[in-house]
């Protein structure tokens, strides 16, 4: 047993089915060009919502026992040059030990399809700088952004968008937020909600070295990947 990274995943659900899924990277469980092919991935689960420093290490394997993937890619994957695996996002499907204390997140986190984020705009990424984070109540670190191209348009074409963030190796697979807020600027008017509340707007996947330029592949991207359903091989 080697470790050879880190990274940063979540739970997602879809609500269609209910079945929960680790969501990460593409290039954080499989990469050919670095000849990169680990088995499994260790994930460390709260056990009690009342004690954070209450935590247990779950392995999460990535093929079945004929060696098939496990995992769910998107149905149009390709790959780029530059960029890698298009979009560079994966599903494992998961089966929650009714002992762990998680909360996925599912399409009803996603952003209205009329709010408007401008360029500059403050947004958080959840994740695991590094693999550095709080050990002791397996918490994980928060780092400011800005929104870096006009939210909604595909940057280059890509179903992903920029962001501007000092961010590190470790952080592949984080979610992408807005800023908490009562505010919700729409194409319609401007609301106002009784409590803070945030948007999942996407996965971070890559750096554009020397600019500090994230790629992030948008949140519907996660569902487009899920709605395929969990494979009849590993269906209980």
């Amino acid at each position: 047993k080697t470790k050879v990274g880190s990274g940063t995943g979540f739970f997602y659900k879809d609500l269609d089915s209910n079945a929960i899924y680790l969501i990460t990277n593409r290039h954080v469980i499989i990469d050919e060009n670095k000849r990169y092919f680990p088995d499994y991935l260790i994930i460390r689960i709260h056990t009690d919502v009342q004690d954070l420093t209450k935590n247990t290490d779950v392995r999460i394997d990535l093929y079945d026992s004929n060696g098939k993937p496990i995992w769910l890619e998107h149905p149009n994957l390709y790959f780029n040059r530059e960029i890698g695996a298009i979009p560079d996002v994966i599903a494992i499907p998961i089966r929650p030990d009714e002992n762990w204390v998680i909360t996925p997140l599912s399409r009803e986190n996603f952003p209205p399809n009329d709010i408007v984020l401008s360029p500059g705009e403050d947004l958080v990424v959840l994740g695991y700088p590094l693999g550095f984070y709080d050990t002791r109540h397996n918490l994980p670190i928060a780092r400011k952004a800005a929104l870096s191209s006009p939210f909604g348009v595909g940057f280059m074409g890509y179903p992903f968008f920029l962001i501007d963030a000092k961010l590190h190796q470790g952080t592949s697979g984080a979610p992408v937020f807005t800023k908490p807020t009562t505010i919700i600027v729409r194409k319609s008017g401007v609301g106002i909600v009784d409590r803070k509340i945030t948007f999942f707007l996407g996965v971070h996947s890559a750096i554009y070295r020397g600019l500090e330029l994230n790629i992030i592949w948008y949140a519907r991207i996660v569902e487009e990947i899920v709605k395929q359903g969990v494979p009849a091989r590993l269906r209980i």
